[in-house]
């Protein structure tokens, strides 16, 4: 799986005008097997985060790095 994250469907939206473009991820097993917590981020389209993919294939010390920049980096 790759370990970075594209931005292609964002950059499109961002290229065609769109300011406000969220990114989600999800965490859990879903709703019969247990608690699934999801959130969304708006960037603006010139940040850039590396090493930003799905938490899925990161380990939990990249989260929790790439959690604080995600926090800084984020519009609000």
């Amino acid at each position: 799986m790759k370990k970075a994250a594209a931005f292609h469907v964002e950059r499109l939206l961002w290229q065609l005008g769109r300011a406000c473009v969220a990114g989600l991820d999800e965490v859990g097993m879903g709703p019969l097997a247990g608690p699934v917590v999801a959130a969304a981020v708006v960037f603006s389209a010139d940040v850039s985060i590396e090493g930003l993919a799905d938490s899925k294939v990161l380990t939990r010390k990249q989260r929790e790095r790439l959690a604080e920049l995600v926090c800084e980096r984020a519009q609000t």
